[in-house]
């Protein structure tokens, strides 16, 4: 998965690469205070891949020279924070009762709304609770940062929180409570307390069918786990630490740099994969040609032209939000998600560009409307799907909004600022799913495109075919017909094509031989001496290529098969990748506008898209396009 011999070295590339690395174990990562990187935590977040620990002697024993500082400091006269005093606003507390202070520190932390976890689990219940697999990230985040021996945890707690990662372990959290200001404390206060065995505590164990939840004590002997009682500091220690807004920033990024990759694919379907990607294409044109009659508009228009220009920077920006992701594998810090926001609302903001580029025949260069290949008066296709890539866009730009703007004070005003990471990191999955509808949306229409060129391709060989033989047999007995004579005619026929693609076919075809006309009669006119052709003979050759042409395009849209090994993939350069993974290996289907032949809603195709944009299988896909490019 996700491994190549030859690939790309763009840094948004690279990071997929590396979790192929680590899923074909040609690279490990330990668990040590300095390994982490973002690929590290998806392969354990999402490919249950087993990260290694750091359990050497050494290491053993810089952790209890750590707890020995501590426990010497619980023991002073001069008070310590959090190890004998109160927290955060109530640090002008004081206890001895260091043990006791530790459990108080859990359990007011532990004030978040959770399902009642009596009965069946709804939709609702869910809802109310972080994602397994972002809980799996945090522990792998704050296993990597105790484990440094800074913070006075023991051994034994660090161990017993690698065991509960190693068995698939996943502490049920609240998805809403922190302001990642002392840390994420609610999360890791729920997943601390896992250990100490509190029946009131929930945390999903086992797998497939069998994966259900269960509460902490009964956990605990299920794995035979003694629970832990936390000394001085340790509590703090746990859950004073921002291992949940990290994790879910690593896990945000990486969706971020998936679909900067769709980005660049998409636009060519940066300015040096963009290249790449279009070097075999049969659609893409490397310059304008004067003699071109569709090459009226002299260049591409911004959304196609500028999409390098406009990517760019993007991606700049996701690079400089994962470094500060990865600095927080090592510290504390704000958080980078805002500016991944607003580079997702810009590449969304291109991508629709491009879809209302490629849906409106004023524009598209010969595309019917709305991408419709029935009759225009009755298949109106894509067109809602551009109100609703519209409505993805209006509400991914309302999330491109920072939430630092909305902070207020917190804990007796002793946080009076505070990242609100974690709420950030949360929007921003919001933001990536509303990007993946708007990606799938435009990546559909680009599929239904594509096989309108193919059609295209196919009927316009046919036509160009009949209009020869038919001028030559009605004309040749008395006119020398040449090729310059012939491309005038065919050159012309585009131009009208193009201009009527919004009328069904058959008066559609009426007007463009009508039409035609005026040019077969100047190239009469050009004649040396000029010729007397009656127009009996001139209607006879309008209305037989009107019938004919009709005919040709009917047969042309009507036995089109659209797939793998269709004439669209081999139209199209390295994409033709991708169109083959949608037209296959997910089944996507064109929409006929023919009742009789669309056995299923547009919608439901998209979704077909959409659901890949969630899986890894579409990163292969992606990567598969931009094998041998090669970044300088």
């Amino acid at each position: 998965m996700f491994h190549h011999s030859t690939v790309s070295t763009a840094p948004e590339a690279s990071q997929l690469q590396t979790i192929g690395d680590y899923l074909s174990e040609d690279r490990t990562v330990t668990i040590d205070g300095a390994s982490l990187d973002v690929a590290s935590v998806i392969a354990v977040c999402r490919h249950n891949y087993m990260p290694f620990i750091d359990d050497s002697d050494l290491r053993k024993t810089r952790v209890g020279a750590a707890v020995n500082v501590v426990q010497d400091l619980a023991l002073g006269e001069q008070s310590q924070y959090g190890v004998t005093t109160g927290f955060g606003g109530s640090a002008t507390t004081r206890t001895k009762r260091t043990a006791l202070l530790q459990k108080s520190l859990l359990a007011t932390c532990q004030c978040g709304i959770l399902p009642s976890f009596e009965g069946e689990f709804t939709a609702n219940d869910h809802a109310l609770m972080m994602p397994q697999e972002w809980i799996r990230g945090t522990m792998f985040v704050r296993l990597n940062s105790i484990i440094r021996a800074q913070s006075g945890t023991r051994w034994i707690v660090i161990e017993g929180l690698y065991k509960l990662l190693c068995h698939g372990v996943a502490p049920c959290a609240p998805l809403r409570q922190s302001i990642s200001a002392s840390g994420d404390l609610g999360p890791l206060s729920y997943i601390s307390s896992v250990l100490t065995g509190n029946p009131d505590i929930r945390a999903w164990y086992g797998s497939g069918q069998e994966r259900k939840i269960y509460d902490a004590k009964t956990l605990l002997e299920k794995l035979n786990i003694q629970p832990v009682e936390y000394i001085a500091k340790e509590g703090l220690g746990l859950v004073n630490g921002t291992g949940a807004s990290t994790a879910v920033a690593a896990l945000a990024i990486h969706d971020c740099h998936s679909l900067a990759i769709a980005s660049q694919v998409l636009s060519a379907f940066v300015a040096a994969n963009i290249r790449y990607i279009l070097q075999t294409s049969k659609l893409a044109k490397v310059q304008h040609e004067e003699a071109d009659p569709e090459g009226k508009l002299r260049q591409d228009r911004y959304c196609i032209r500028g999409a390098p220009q406009w990517i760019g920077p993007q991606l700049e920006t996701l690079l400089a939000a994962e470094k500060g992701i990865k600095g927080h594998f090592l510290h504390h810090g704000a958080n980078f998600m805002a500016m991944s926001r607003l580079a997702l609302a810009h590449l969304a903001k291109l991508t629709y560009s491009q879809f209302t580029e490629l849906l409106n025949n004023h524009m598209n260069r010969g595309l019917p409307p709305n991408l419709s290949i029935n009759e225009p008066s009755l298949d109106y296709s894509l067109k809602v799907a551009d109100v609703a890539a519209a409505s993805y866009l209006s509400e991914i730009a309302y999330l491109a909004n920072p939430v630092s703007t909305h902070v207020v004070s917190a804990e007796m005003h002793n946080q009076a600022i505070n990242s609100l990471a974690l709420i950030s990191a949360r929007y921003t999955f919001e933001a990536i799913k509303i990007t993946r509808m708007i990606m799938a949306t435009h990546l559909y229409g680009l599929c239904q495109a594509v096989d309108l060129r193919a059609m295209e391709a196919i009927f316009r060989e046919g036509l160009f075919s009949m209009l020869k033989t038919e001028t030559l047999s009605h004309f040749g007995g008395f006119l020398v017909i040449d090729e310059n004579f012939l491309r005038a005619l065919t050159d012309q026929v585009v131009v009208l094509l193009n201009e009527t693609t919004d009328q069904d076919s058959a008066p559609r075809f009426e007007k463009i031989t009508s039409a035609l006309t005026s040019t077969l009669i100047g190239l009469f006119g050009a004649q040396k001496p000029p010729l007397e052709i009656s127009l009996a003979q001139i209607e006879a050759w309008r209305s037989s290529l009107s019938v004919k042409a009709l005919n040709i395009y009917l047969a042309a849209r009507d036995n089109y098969r659209p797939g793998p090994e269709s004439l669209a993939a081999n139209l199209l350069g390295r994409t033709n990748i991708l169109y083959k993974f949608m037209r296959g290996e997910l089944g996507v289907l064109i929409h006929w506008g023919d009742p009789t032949r669309d056995t299923t809603e547009i919608g439901t195709e998209i979704g077909k898209i959409f659901r890949a944009f969630e899986s890894p299988r579409i990163n292969e896909v992606l990567l598969e396009v931009l094998v041998g490019q090669v970044t300088k």
